[in-house]
């Protein structure tokens, strides 16, 4: 439960710096950055923690360049298919803090956010992320979950 409080002191207070911004901007492209701003920006300083994170992982670092770099975009667009929820930020940190407790089931709006993502970026023309999102058994995706987990 102490993991939880961080997540909401991190979600409550952690605003992007622009040298953070300045990271995201190199690591997205034209087509990927209107879907990260879209996000709540507490939702964005989540996503910048997680592609922070991923490089912590060992398999990440043993992927070649052009896989790092697509797994920093996955990791700052795992969540874009929340980006259209009309749930507060404390409805989204309740969510978090109780989904892992038994029989209560996950909220409608976060229920399959990664198909409504990867749906997204396929009508963006964003096929290789929209892959991805699609596919969490994918070793790139497992890295994300890994690192998201954390976070």
């Amino acid at each position: 439960m102490l993991y939880r409080i961080k997540q909401l002191h991190w979600a409550l207070t952690h605003q992007l710096t622009p040298t953070e911004r300045e990271w995201i901007d190199r690591a997205l492209n034209d087509a990927q950055r209107p879907f990260f701003y879209a996000l709540h920006p507490a939702d964005q300083a989540h996503a910048f923690r997680v592609a922070q994170s991923v490089r912590l992982n060992a398999a990440y670092g043993k992927l070649p360049p052009w896989e790092k770099k697509l797994t920093a975009q996955l990791a700052l667009l795992h969540d874009i298919g929340r980006a259209k929820s009309r749930f507060l930020i404390i409805k989204k940190i309740l969510h978090v803090m109780f989904s892992t407790l038994p029989g209560l089931k996950a909220l409608a709006p976060f229920k399959g956010h990664e198909a409504r993502g990867a749906e997204m970026m396929r009508k963006a023309g964003i096929a290789d992320v929209a892959e991805l999102l699609a596919n969490p058994t994918h070793p790139l995706s497992k890295i994300v979950t890994w690192a998201d987990n954390f976070n």
